[in-house]
């Protein structure tokens, strides 16, 4: 099974983007700059997005399933059989789902990088975040992110293909050096996306019979 803190925590296996480090922060020059806010007014133009996904973690893991998103505020994650997790924003919560256990765990989006996607206006630095590097190919464009607060908490890289900018992947780094990358495979944006997709209820667990069995001698 995949761990819960591996896929909220997750930057780019390839070393592009140097060590945080909190004695030498990152300084953007005009380049970089432009370019975050070329992908600041990108994220921040997404209504909705579909995608099938690949998870691939440093500690073996493998997963695959469908992602949704609709912002702002909602997300939603399906892994496929035999992973039985499912991942759904409700409220200001991102909610874990273990089906088979029938238990869920309820965090604050604003605690996890993936909130990030989700923000009612995205905003890269500045506020809550903060850029440690920007780094760019032939066709391709990374942003390396920590929380300002907390900065060794955990990194996350958003990864675009360029011209035209999209989305294509997001990496985490946890703050015991796991690494776990998350892969969009041929995302759709601006499609019709049921909103009970984002809607989780958990079902009440049927009551157990036999503390209602009165025992007889």
């Amino acid at each position: 099974m995949i761990r819960f803190l591996t896929f909220l925590l997750i930057l780019v296996t390839t070393p592009v983007l140097s060590a945080l480090s909190a004695s030498d922060p990152y300084i953007m020059n005009a380049a970089d700059k432009a370019d975050v806010a070329r992908v600041e007014a990108y994220l921040n133009s997404i209504g909705t997005m579909q995608a099938r996904f690949v998870q691939v973690s440093s500690t073996g893991d493998m997963a695959e399933g469908e992602f949704f998103l609709s912002r702002p505020g909602d997300l939603r994650i399906d892994y496929d059989p035999p992973v039985p997790v499912l991942i759904v924003t409700s409220g200001l919560f991102l909610v874990y789902v273990d089906e088979e256990l029938e238990q869920s765990t309820h965090i604050p989006i604003s605690s996890t990088p993936v909130g990030v996607l989700v923000d009612d206006i995205i905003k890269l630095s500045g506020g809550d975040l903060q850029i440690i590097g920007v780094d760019r190919g032939s066709s391709t464009l990374r942003v390396g992110l920590a929380q300002t607060e907390d900065p060794y908490a955990g990194t996350i890289t958003l990864a675009f293909s360029d011209a035209p900018l999209t989305l294509r992947q997001w990496t985490v780094r946890d703050s015991q050096g796991v690494v776990t990358d998350f892969a969009l495979l041929n995302p759709r944006f601006d499609i019709d996306i049921d909103p009970e997709k984002f809607r989780y209820v958990q079902e009440p667990k049927p009551a157990d019979a036999r503390r209602d069995h009165k025992q007889t001698p």
